[in-house]
């Protein structure tokens, strides 16, 4: 048997550090570079900026498929009593505007005195606010038909800042992370580990 170079007893660990800092690049390399960057004719950007707007679309149509739809909005809206705040709003707006309305007409008095308009207000409260809950849901159809959940959903995440979002993933999944980095030197040690039995044995 031929004497095995000293320099073969390193290759497991050679091997590891190998694995490892090729996890590393992995784990970094999901969000960096942010900006294309070219290197010897080659295209280099991270996979989550390079994909920003796939992922946008398709996060938005997971949510809006699977936890959040139209209708749920719908739903959810129809569930909301709006008919204090309409009669708030109704009251406030007759009281703001009813002066001058009376300024510009002042025979409407004549025929209209004071308690009997109070009685228009308060039948046109009652008829936006009938307690069935119609008004709910009429507000309801027509808000969920003005918003285009999917869309808002697709422009927030397409104008989320990258390096909020990697410092974000970065903080919940660091352990995970350096898992795979350790993982990485794991398996190359024992790659390596490999290839020096093989070199021993075959000498």
């Amino acid at each position: 048997m031929s004497e095995i170079s000293p320099l073969l007893w390193l290759l497991p660990f050679i091997a590891g550090c190998i694995g490892w800092f090729t996890n590393f690049i992995a784990v970094k390399m999901l969000f960096r570079p942010i900006k294309a960057i070219r290197i010897w004719g080659l295209k280099f950007q991270g996979v989550i900026p390079k994909r920003h707007h796939d992922l946008a679309h398709k996060i938005a149509d997971s949510i809006t498929k699977d936890f959040l739809s139209q209708d749920d909005i719908k739903s959810l809206i129809a569930k909301v009593d709006f008919e204090p705040l309409l009669k708030k709003i109704i009251i406030k707006k007759w009281d703001e505007k009813i002066d001058d309305v009376l300024a510009d007409i002042p025979m409407i008095q004549m025929f209209l005195p004071a308690d009997k308009i109070e009685s228009i207000r308060d039948k046109l409260v009652a008829a936006f606010c009938d307690g069935k809950g119609t008004t709910a849901e009429i507000m309801a159809v027509e808000i969920s038909r003005k918003i285009d959940l999917r869309d808002m959903i697709y422009q927030n995440i397409l104008n989320f800042d990258l390096e909020t979002l990697e410092g974000i993933i970065q903080k919940i999944a660091k352990k995970e992370f350096r898992f795979v980095e350790r993982l990485g030197g794991v398996i190359g040690f024992i790659i390596g580990g490999i290839q020096l039995a093989i070199a021993v044995l075959s000498t």
